[in-house]
């Protein structure tokens, strides 16, 4: 399930779902604190979520901290390291 913009709850499949095949993109300026291991502490926003296409990559993992998201993410969460 999906919490949507507008308060209601989307249940179903990814593919059918609203972020299937759409991509977010995240202005450098909203990157606090980043590195070279694909994380970033960034300002909440409410539709990124694991999975959601960010940058070219895919979030793999969301995590709030007060303000903040700490997010980590892959070009290809798919395939084993």
């Amino acid at each position: 399930w999906q919490q949507q913009g507008d308060g209601k709850v989307f249940v179903g499949s990814w593919a059918d779902s609203y972020w299937a095949g759409r991509s977010l993109e995240l202005p450098i300026g909203y990157q606090t604190n980043f590195g070279i291991s694909n994380r970033a502490n960034i300002a909440c926003i409410p539709r990124l979520r694991p999975g959601v296409l960010l940058n070219n990559s895919y979030a793999t993992k969301v995590y709030l901290s007060g303000n903040f998201m700490n997010v980590t993410w892959s070009a290809d969460p798919w395939t084993s390291k």
